[in-house]
This record gives structure tokens, sequence and C-alpha cells, in this order.
């Protein structure tokens, strides 16, 4: 695979294994370092029922690897493997250029709201990773939503006709 379409960015969200509902299994949104873009909707067994390419601007392009760029030491750092203590609901996969991050159930946490303090304490580590996928997820969100009314979110994807 040459430079141009390797992925930039992208995000997978599925069943976990138990939590299967029958005819979805998510999503896969991609974009490529040449600004091409795939978007999958997927039945059980990643089975691909709907797929559509689309294109971002060279603009976009520059703005994610601007805020890639950003958190470009703490990606390197981040787990392949994020364990968050869930048993079942959905997997979250992110990929942020060639780092790869499987996660289950991801939240975005209030440290100050949360109410388990023996959760915090067994789970800091998990928790600060989980915090910062969902930085770096909400600021590439943000870009796609300005530049192309793309909204994306952990749950759905929006992508104009």
């Amino acid at each position: 695979m040459d430079k141009k379409t390797k992925i930039l960015f992208g995000y997978r969200i599925s069943n976990a294994e138990c939590c299967t509902y029958g005819d979805d299994d998510g999503f896969l949104f991609e974009i490529y370092n040449d600004g091409t873009g795939i978007y999958n909707k997927y039945v059980v067994e990643n089975v691909i029922t709907k797929s559509r390419y689309f294109k971002v601007s060279d603009k976009t392009v520059t703005e994610i690897n601007v805020v890639l760029d950003k958190y470009k030491n703490k990606i390197r750092l981040l787990s392949k493997n994020i364990d968050n203590g869930s048993d079942d609901g959905c997997f979250n996969i992110f990929q942020f250029r060639k780092k790869k991050i499987n996660t289950l159930n991801i939240d975005e946490h209030e440290i100050s709201s949360l109410a388990n303090p023996v959760y915090y304490i067994k789970y800091h580590h998990v928790i600060m990773q989980e915090n910062l996928i969902m930085k770096i997820f909400n600021e590439i969100c943000s870009v796609l939503r300005k530049n192309h009314a793309i909204r994306l979110k952990l749950e759905s994807v929006f992508i104009p006709p």
C-alpha cells in the first residue's frame, strides 16, 4: 500500500460477541492520506450491507494531520487494547495513522464527578487513556463537521449526499 492510501483516521464500532442484535453490527469510517474515505455498515459477522466512498478536502486532511501531530507522542504511548472492566456492549476501534486502539464501551470521564472512587483508583490509567482518545476523536469530528457537515459520533455517522 503506498503512502497516499494509508489510513489517516479510522473508527469502527461493532457489537461484543455476547451482544449480537440481529441486523446491526455497527459501522466503519475511514479517511486515507489522499482524502478518500469509506463508510461501511455491517450486519452480524462483518457482512457489509451498505458501502459508500466519499472525499474530503486537502484542507481537512491537513487539519486532521495537525490534530494527530499535536497528540503524536501521547498517541504513541496509548495501549493497543484498553480494558475498562466492561464485559459486554460495543467494541470501539480507533485508528490514528498506524496506531490502532481497541476498547470496549469507551466513555469520556469527568474526573470530578466519578461516583465510584474504587473504580477511579483501579482504572485511573484507563480513564486517562479513554479521555485522551475521546479528545482526539472529538477534535477530528469537529474538523469533519466544520468542513463537510459530516457528523461522526461514537454510535452513528451522517455523511451528506
